[in-house]
C-alpha cells in the first residue's frame, strides 16, 4: 500500500486513530467512488461560498480602516490585532477570536516573572492585571490573555520504519510571536518498554540538544507493554499501558509551538510524581496540592530558596500509581529555560502536568517501568549509564575554603591522621591560586602544596583542586592569551570577541568547551599544571556559568534572544540575570540554547583531560552544574548549603533525586558550607554523611575549621565522628558493588524506601530515610537536641545492624535510640552484606580482611553479592578485570560462586555474622575447618575461623 492510500485508510473513522492496531482496508468499490466524487462537487460549492463571504469581511475590514464606515473607531483595529506577548501589533496575524483576560487561576502564566510587576508594566506588556489574595508567585497577578485560536488540525499520517509520522497544520495565529504553523510528530517504538517521540517544526530546522541517545533503528519490538493513540481532529497523542492506564495524554488540552513558546499539557493518572530538577524541596511533588517550577542552571544557594532554580537541569519524573504500585517515567529532552507546573484536578479534569519551552523541540521519552527501578533503568538506557568512580573515591573528603596558607593545610592533615581518622583525599578551593587564575597556585601562601600532594600520595591518599570555568582576561596571562589565540571563548552576539564577565578573579572570558578545539587547549592546560602539581581529579564549580555582573560587562543586546517573549518564574526573572547574555555565540549555537549544558561540557572536557593525564586510570570530577548524562562522566555534590539543621533534612531528597537522574555518586557538604557548624550538628551529619554515596566535609571561608579532628570539638563529639567513619569504611565493599551494578545495570545506589516497597502509600512521602540498594535502611537523627528517632519500618523483618535486635513490622513508625554516637541503621531480612575491616585510608583497608553480614529471613535464607577489582583501572567491569562473588544462604549453609575472576588479588575472609536465627548454633565448620562460635544476641551468632580464600568456593555450615 503507498503512503497516499495508506492516508484515506487512516481518515475514515470518525474516532482517534489507533495505529498500533491499524489494518489496512481493502479498495473502495466503485460506488463508493462515486458517493466520494458527489462530495466533491459539494465541497467545491461550499469551498465558493464561503470565499464570497471571505470576500465581503475582508471588504468591511478594509473600509473600517480607512474610516468610511460611520460610527466605528480605530481603536477597534488595534484590539483585533494586538500582540500582548511582545507589545507590538502585527498585521500578518490572521483573524480570529480575541484574546481575553478570562483565564481560570491553573492556566494562569505569569507575564512578569520577576514577581515585581505593577499595573502600569503589566498592562503596557498588553497582559491581564487580576490581584488575587495570597502569594503572588503562586498565582500572577500579571498574566497572559487566553489563546482562543482553534489550534493545530490533523492532515496527514504515516508508517514508517520505526513507527509513525503525523502531521497537523493551524489556520489561525496563537497569542504569540512567530508561531510554527505546521508541526510534525515522529512516533518510535524504541523498545518493549520504551516509547519516543519528537514534535516538530515541518518546514524550518530548529535546535536539538547535542547529547548521545540511542539511535533510530527499524526494528521494533514485537511485543510492547503500552499502546499509543494519535487524534484525526485536533493535535493531540494518548499513551497507556495495554489495561488502559495513563503514561501520557494529551487529550482536553491545546499544544502550542511558537519560535520562543512551546506548551504541551499532559494528563496524570496519579498525584505522586518525583524528579524534575534541580530544585531544593521535599522529594515527593504532590500534585493534588499544585506546584510549579522553573529549570534554567543558575549559581544559587539552597538555602532560604525553596524550589528555586539551582544549578543543573534534569526534566525527567517518575510517576507512583497509588493503586497499583505501578511506576512509570517520562523525560522531555530539552535544554532551554522550562516551567513545569503541576495542576490539581477539578470537576471537569484529571490531574494535569504542563509544559513551558522557550525553545528546541518537544523530544519525549515515556517508560514503563513498571517498578520504579525499572523506570530508571529504562531512563539510564536513553542518557547512558553513571560512570564507575575509583574506590579511593567512596573514602572520607576533606576541603574547606579558607586554609589560605600551606601551614594551615599541613596542620590539619597532621591532625587528621594523629586522631586516626579515616581519611583518603585532601581538596583545595578557590584560595589556593594565584588571584583565583585558573591552572595556577599562589606560590607565597602555598609554595609547599607540590610536596604537600606528594606527601599526600606516599600516605596512599589522594589530591583534587577546585577549577573554574572563567578565565581571567589578562593580556600577559598564559591561559587566557593562548585561549584568545586558538579562539576557544564564547563570543559575543554581535562582534568577533569573547563576551567578558565577572567571576572571581575579576572580568573573566569564558571557554566554549562544545568546541574540539577547546578540549584540546583544556587539556593542555591541564597537562602542564600536573607536571607541578600531580592532582587526582577535579572540581568544576561555578559552571552554570556564573557570572557576577548582568550578561556581561557591557550589558545584553535587545534582540528576542536576550528579551524572549515569555520567560519561566526563574530567580531574577531574567535569563540573562547571574550569567551571560542568551545571546551569546558558541561555536555550535547560541548560549539561549546550550546555557544549562554548558556544565556538562566542561566536565565531559574535564573527565577526558584526566584521562589523557592519568591513562588506565578512573578518576574523580565533581561538578556542580548538570544535565541528563552527565553522570556518564562525573559525579555532583548539592552545592552551597548552610549548617542548619534544614540543611541536613534537605540534603536527603537532593541525594535521592540524582539517584533518578543518573547521578548516583553524589553528596551534600557535610556540616553545612556557610555559616558555622556546630557540634551536635556536624556529629549528625557525620553520620547522615557516611551513608552519602559521595562524602565531603566543606565550608567556608571565615568559619572555624570543622574537620573532625578540629578543635572546636569536645572529645566526645570526635569519637562519635570516628565511629561514623569507620562504620563507612567498613560498609565500602557494599557501596562499592552498589555502585558497579549502577555503572553496568543501571541501578540506584541510595534510594527512597518506596522503591523497594511501592504499595506502601505511607511512604510516597518519606524523605527522612533512605535505604543503600535493597538490604540497607538508615534513620538519620535530623532534629537539635534528639536522642531518639521515629522512625517508619516497612512490612518486614529488620535487624539493627549495631545491636543485632530484631524488629518485625507490619509496616508502622516506631520510636528508636540514637544517643549521640548511634546511627540507627538497620538491615532487611534476607540480605547479606559484605563487609572489610576499617583502616585510615582505603589503600590500606582493601588489604584487610573481609566479613559477611547476614541476616536470614523468615526461611533461614539470604543472599548477597561482592564486586571487585583493583579499585582504579579504567573500564575495568568493560574489560573483565574483576572479580564477581555471589553468597547464599539455605539450610544452615553459606556456600559462595562466581559469575566472574577476571582480577588476581588475595581475597581473604575471617568473620561471619549470623542474624535473625532461629535457633542454637554450638558448632560451625568452614571448608571443613572448625569455627570459633560466639552468640552475640539471643538470635545473633558471629562465626570467626582462619581466613580463608575467596577465591575458591566457599563452604559454611553450622549446627
Amino acid at each position: 500500500m503507498d503512503k497516499k492510500s495508506l492516508l484515506l485508510a487512516m481518515c475514515e473513522d470518525d474516532v482517534p486513530i489507533i495505529l498500533t492496531d491499524y489494518e489496512p482496508e481493502a479498495k473502495p468499490s466503485s460506488n463508493t467512488a462515486k458517493a466520494k466524487k458527489g462530495k466533491s462537487v459539494f465541497y467545491k460549492i461550499l469551498s465558493l461560498t464561503l470565499s464570497l463571504l471571505c470576500l465581503a469581511v475582508s471588504t468591511y475590514l478594509f473600509l473600517l480602516c480607512l474610516g468610511m464606515v460611520r460610527g466605528t473607531s480605530p481603536d477597534i483595529i488595534v484590539k483585533i490585532f494586538y500582540n500582548p506577548s511582545d507589545g507590538i501589533t502585527n498585521s500578518t496575524k490572521a483573524f480570529g477570536p480575541t484574546p481575553s483576560c478570562g483565564v481560570s487561576t491553573s492556566n494562569k502564566v505569569d507575564c512578569m516573572p520577576s514577581g515585581k510587576a505593577t499595573q502600569q508594566e503589566c498592562l503596557a506588556k498588553g497582559c491581564c492585571w487580576v490581584p488575587v489574595d495570597g502569594d503572588v508567585k503562586d498565582t500572577p497577578w500579571c498574566f497572559y490573555k487566553s489563546d482562543t485560536s482553534e489550534g493545530y488540525k490533523f492532515t496527514e499520517a504515516h508508517v514508517t520504519h520505526a513507527g509513525y509520522e503525523a502531521l497537523y497544520s493551524r489556520a489561525d495565529n496563537s497569542i504569540w510571536p512567530e508561531d510554527v504553523m505546521d508541526i510534525q510528530m515522529d512516533i518510535y517504538e524504541e523498545t518493549s518498554s520504551r516509547l519516543h517521540f519528537k514534535i516538530f517544526d515541518q518546514k524550518n530546522h530548529r535546535y536539538e540538544v547535542p547529547i548521545d541517545t540511542p539511535p533510530i533503528t527499524p526494528n521494533r519490538p514485537t511485543a510492547k507493554d503500552y499502546l499509543v493513540k494519535f487524534s484525526r481532529d485536533v493535535f493531540g497523542i494518548t499513551v497507556t499501558r495495554p489495561d488502559g492506564s495513563v503514561l501520557f495524554d494529551t487529550t482536553g488540552t491545546k499544544l502550542t509551538f511558537a519560535d520562543q513558546y512551546i506548551e504541551i499539557t499532559t494528563n496524570l493518572p496519579t498525584n505522586y510524581i518525583y524528579g524534575l530538577g534541580e530544585h531544593r524541596d521535599r522529594l515527593l511533588h504532590d500534585v493534588s496540592k499544585g506546584f510549579s517550577m522553573s529549570t534554567w542552571a543558575r549559581d544559587q544557594p539552597p538555602p532560604g530558596c525553596v524550589n528555586c532554580n539551582l544549578y543543573g537541569q534534569h526534566p525527567f519524573f517518575i510517576g507512583l500509581e497509588e493503586k497499583t504500585g505501578n511506576a512509570y517515567g517520562v523525560f522531555l529532552l530539552n535544554s532551554n529555560a522550562m516551567e513545569i507546573k503541576g495542576t490539581p484536578a477539578s470537576n471537569n479534569q484529571p490531574a494535569q502536568l504542563t509544559y513551558r519551552t522557550i525553545g528546541g523541540i518537544l523530544d519525549f521519552y515515556v517508560f514503563t517501568g513498571p517498578s520504579p527501578a525499572a523506570v530508571v533503568q529504562q531512563y539510564l538506557e536513553v542518557v547512558g549509564l553513571p560512570y564507575m568512580p575509583p574506590y579511593w573515591g567512596l573514602g572520607f573528603h576533606l576541603c574547606r575554603w579558607g586554609y589560605n596558607s600551606d601551614d594551615h593545610m599541613k596542620s590539619v592533615i597532621k591532625r587528621m591522621r594523629d586522631y586516626g581518622f579515616p581519611y583518603d583525599t585532601q581538596w583545595n578551593d578557590i584560595d589556593y591560586m594565584n588571584k583565583f587564575y585558573d591552572w595556577t597556585y599562589d606560590k607565597d601562601k602555598y609554595a609547599d602544596l607540590p610536596s604537600i600532594v606528594k606527601d599526600l600520595h606516599d600516605n596512599g591518599q589522594h589530591y583534587i583542586m577546585i577549577v573554574d570555568c572563567g578565565i581571567a582576561n589578562v593580556t600577559g596571562y598564559d591561559v587566557y592569551d593562548e585561549g584568545l589565540k586558538e579562539g576557544v571563548f564564547i563570543q559575543h552576539a554581535d562582534k568577533d570577541e569573547p563576551i567578558i564577565g565577572k567571576v572571581w578573579p575579576g572580568y573573566t572570558a569564558y571557554p566554549d568547551f562544545f568546541k574540539n578545539s577547546t578540549k584540546k587547549w583544556w587539556l593542555k592546560l591541564a597537562q602542564q599544571y600536573h607536571q607541578s602539581v600531580p592532582f587526582d581529579g577535579a572540581w568544576t564549580d561555578m559552571n552554570e556559568p556564573s557570572n557576577f555582573v548582568v550578561g556581561s560587562t557591557e550589558g545584553c543586546t535587545t534582540n528576542k534572544y536576550d528579551n524572549p517573549p515569555f520567560t519561566p518564574s526563574i530567580v531574577g526573572g531574567s535569563l540573562s540575570q547571574k550569567t551571560l547574555c542568551p545571546s551569546a555565540r558558541h561555536g555550535s549555537d547560541l548560549h539561549y540554547n546550550l546555557h544549562s549544558l554548558y556544565g556538562h561540557s566542561e566536565l565531559m572536557a574535564t573527565q577526558m583531560a584526566l584521562h589523557q593525564i592519568r591513562p588506565e586510570k578512573r578518576t574523580v570530577v565533581i561538578s556542580r552544574s548538570t544535565f541528563p548524562s552527565s553522570g556518564r562522566y562525573a559525579g555532583h555534590w548539592t552545592g552551597d548549603n548552610a549548617a542548619t539543621w534544614d540543611d541536613i533534612k534537605y540534603s536527603i531528597p537532593g541525594i535521592l533525586n540524582f539517584q533518578f537522574f543518573g547521578i548516583p555518586f553524589v553528596g551534600a557538604d557535610v556540616c553545612g558550607f556557610m555559616g558555622e557548624t556546630t557540634g551536635e550538628l556536624c556529629v549528625r551529619w557525620m553520620q547522615l554523611g557516611a551513608f552519602y554515596p559521595f562524602m565531603r566535609n566543606h565550608n567556608t571561608e571565615g568559619t572555624p575549621d570543622q574537620d573532625p579532628a578540629a578543635d572546636m570539638f569536645s572529645d566526645v563529639e570526635k569519637k562519635a565522628m570516628l565511629s561514623a567513619l569507620r562504620l563507612r569504611y567498613t560498609l565500602l565493599p557494599h557501596l562499592y558493588t552498589l555502585l558497579a551494578s549502577a555503572h553496568v545495570n543501571g541501578t540506584t545506589v541510595a534510594r527512597p524506601l518506596w522503591f523497594e516497597y511501592p504499595m506502601d502509600q505511607s511512604l510516597y512521602g518519606n524523605d527522612k530515610q533512605l535505604m543503600w540498594g535493597d538490604s540497607i535502611m538508615v534513620a538519620p537523627v535530623l532534629d537539635k537536641g534528639a536522642t531518639s528517632v521515629t522512625a517508619y519500618f516497612p512490612a518486614d523483618t529488620w535487624v539493627d545492624y549495631a545491636t543485632g535486635d530484631i524488629i518485625t513490622s507490619s509496616g508502622q513508625t516506631m520510636t528508636v535510640n540514637a544517643a549521640l554516637d548511634k546511627i540507627p541503621v538497620y538491615v532487611r531480612a534476607g540480605g547479606i552484606i559484605p563487609l572489610q575491616s576499617p583502616d585510615v585510608t582505603t589503600t590500606k583497608s582493601r588489604l584487610l580482611p573481609f566479613a559477611l553480614y547476614a541476616v536470614l529471613d523468615k526461611t533461614g535464607q539470604a543472599c548477597g553479592s561482592l564486586y571487585w577489582d583493583d579499585g582504579e583501572t579504567l573500564d575495568a567491569a568493560e574489560k573483565g578485570y574483576y572479580n564477581l562473588l555471589y553468597f547464599t544462604i539455605k539450610d544452615n549453609k553459606l556456600t559462595s560462586s562466581y559469575d566472574k575472576m577476571g582480577y588476581s588479588t588475595n581475597m581473604k575472609l575471617d568473620t561471619v555474622f549470623l542474624n535473625n536465627v532461629n535457633q542454637t548454633i554450638s558448632a560451625a565448620t568452614v571448608n571443613g575447618a572448625t569455627a570459633v562460635v560466639t552468640k552475640t544476641n539471643s538470635n545473633s551468632y558471629t562465626l570467626t575461623f582462619s581466613m580463608v580464600d575467596m577465591s575458591s568456593p566457599l563452604t559454611i555450615t553450622w549446627t
